[in-house]
């Protein structure tokens, strides 16, 4: 993927073809991390939610 300025309408079609200097992760990083704690968060969340209810649908039964 070029960093130049001029405007081409072909699209990354795979992961590989995207590229970012050390710069750009700099910033990136941060994001990423944060991101995926807040995802595992998420998970850990609909687990729990997930058992209570069915711990509770069974309770009901």
């Amino acid at each position: 993927m070029s960093y130049d300025n001029e405007c081409t309408n072909e699209l990354p079609t795979k992961l590989s073809d995207f590229s970012i200097d050390s710069d750009q992760w700099e910033i990136l990083k941060p994001i990423s991390e944060t991101s995926s704690n807040s995802v595992k968060m998420i998970g850990e969340i609909l687990t729990i939610e997930t058992v209570s209810a069915a711990i509770f649908s069974v309770v009901e039964s």
